[in-house]
């Protein structure tokens, strides 16, 4: 099978982004007087958007709409500090995305991270890099598991879902691929386990982005 574009996940795909998060959430559970967590334990708090974090990481104690606001905002207040300090891309990830622009495959990027912290994330660490579209988290529009979004920017490169190779690193990620009719390939890199890669639907795992490269030639 031919494939005509990569459509990356951004967070434990692209980059190694969970020092950043912690360290972020950490501080706005810390105004509130409440627990904090090692950063290991945001791996499996992270990627189906930051109020569920928040409820994760506040021990799915109740949280009123109002405590919700502040550590919604007190997080990203934190987030806009922290992550161009704690979020690196992945060793072999800069390689890919050249070998992908020599053979002309398509590259995008899908998030469940806010739009304006995507957008800004992806033009500092990959300034270079020329993404068909990268999108986040919007208003009014579903987020991952949900496949609008992978199929929009399917639509929007101009291929079939079929042709698309979706790389992620969470349950959410292969449901979204699998959801979309789009190849789901687990990447063992990244925050979540090669067991719930498999489980949610993975049809291939990668060990490391030079696999994807093997993959591809």
């Amino acid at each position: 099978m031919k494939y005509s574009a990569v459509l990356f996940d951004l967070d434990g795909t692209l980059l190694d982004s969970l020092e950043g998060i912690a360290r972020a959430m950490n501080a706005a559970l810390a105004e509130q007087g409440w627990a904090t967590h090692p950063t290991s334990a945001y791996a499996t708090m992270v990627g189906n958007g930051i109020e569920e974090m928040v409820e994760r990481a506040s021990g799915w104690q109740r949280v009123d709409e109002e405590t919700m606001k502040k550590l919604v905002s007190s997080y990203r207040r934190h987030y806009n500090i922290f992550w161009a300090q704690h979020s690196p891309p992945y060793p072999g990830i800069e390689e890919l995305l050249d070998f992908l622009e020599k053979k002309n495959i398509a590259r995008a990027v899908l998030s469940n991270k806010r739009d304006d912290f995507c957008q800004t994330m992806v033009a500092h660490y990959f300034p270079r890099v020329r993404f068909a579209e990268v999108r986040g988290v919007l208003p009014g529009i579903a987020q991952k598991p949900d496949p609008g979004g992978a199929l929009a920017i399917a639509e929007s490169m101009a291929v079939a879902p079929e042709s698309v190779l979706y790389l992620g690193d969470t349950d959410v990620d292969m449901q979204t691929a699998c959801a979309a009719k789009m190849f789901a390939g687990g990447v063992a890199w990244g925050f979540r386990s090669v067991e719930e890669l498999k489980a949610s639907g993975a049809r291939k795992i990668f060990n490391h982005p030079r696999d994807v490269i093997a993959f591809l030639s």
